[in-house]
């Protein structure tokens, strides 16, 4: 009997001995797991071989202490930047020329066919004159909407609204014509996951429509008639991947047809070639310290991207008010 209950004592001290033992270890290697994540995040993330960095910055413009929200350059790089209330004209050499009113804060910039303005004012869309006489306000779709970005090609303006997941195609005269990305499977659509408030829309030079899904982590591209035509893209911390809950939040595509994305979080931009292939580095999270777009909600600091003449790439810095100007090496 005394021999049964040692033999059930040591039994139950082994048992128990066991579990500290796991216990330990799986303390330990949880602890070990997350501090190596932390290193990844905060050091190994922010280093880029400088061998594929292949822009270099230009002095920037000044843009008086304003918080550019948008910007569009014409042709002859005339650059119009949007922020709060208003619009101010730079020169290709960044001289002030001058500047007009808003009655709403301006998210978004973009040129109509006819060189006109089409400005989102946060839950509309407003079209002006390149001197800012307001030629038409067009009527909202929705009730609650927040305009992030337009685009247009020769017959249609495409408006990105972040609050209902959506893209709005127009024609000129502002008339609403169809929605584009809705989870369709007959469309080849998934829909659009926008765990932020970012939501970019582009037109590439064959006049197709582009979109940054951020949740998906790609970029997308969709027929005239709202058919998902192709992506690419895909989350990974590595240089060639996007990380993060939601990016790319900003893109711009080159006159070559390569794409330039900017990622929040790690603040580094890229270039990818037309097949999403990782082409390059514009700068790093090095260059952009005090960009640090990390939020997620609808009132974030914006930094957007634009194109110029002879693929130079503009970047709107709301940190430091200014534009940001990068040629290649």
């Amino acid at each position: 009997m005394m021999k049964n209950k040692f033999i059930l004592a040591f039994s139950i001290l082994v048992f128990l001995l066991i579990v500290v033992l796991i216990g330990y270890d799986f303390y330990t290697r949880n602890s070990r797991l997350k501090e190596n994540v932390n290193e990844l995040d905060i050091e190994n993330l922010k280093e880029i071989d400088t061998t594929l960095i292949k822009y270099k910055e230009l002095n920037p413009i000044s843009c008086a202490n304003k918080e550019i929200t948008g910007l569009a350059i014409s042709s002859k790089g005339i650059l119009f930047a949007c922020y709060s209330n208003g619009v101010d004209v730079f020169d290709s050499v960044g001289k002030a020329l001058y500047s007009f009113s808003l009655k709403s804060p301006a998210t978004s910039i973009c040129f109509g066919k006819n060189n006109e303005l089409i400005l989102g004012l946060t839950d509309h869309v407003e079209m002006y004159s390149v001197t800012g006489r307001l030629l038409n306000s067009w009527v909202k779709i929705n009730e609650q909407q927040y305009i992030t970005s337009i685009a247009c090609n020769d017959e249609n303006v495409f408006v990105a609204d972040a609050e209902n997941k959506i893209i709005y195609k127009y024609d000129f005269d502002g008339k609403y014509i169809s929605s584009i990305g809705k989870k369709d499977s007959t469309k080849n659509c998934k829909g659009f996951i926008l765990p932020s408030m970012y939501f970019d829309v582009k037109v590439d030079r064959e006049g197709q429509l582009w979109a940054a899904n951020t949740g998906r982590h790609q970029l997308e591209n969709y027929a005239d008639n709202g058919d998902l035509r192709t992506s690419w893209g895909f989350a990974s911390a590595l240089i060639e991947g996007f990380v993060g809950c939601c990016n790319p939040i900003h893109f711009a595509i080159l006159e070559n047809g390569f794409f330039v994305t900017y990622e929040k979080g790690l603040n580094r931009i890229k270039v990818y070639n037309q097949a999403g292939e990782f082409n390059g580095v514009v700068a790093g999270s090095s260059h952009l310290e005090k960009c640090n777009t990390n939020s997620c909600s609808s009132k974030a600091i914006v930094n957007d991207l634009a194109i110029g003449p002879n693929n130079t790439i503009y970047i709107a810095d709301a940190f430091s008010n200014a534009i940001r100007i990068f040629i290649e090496k």
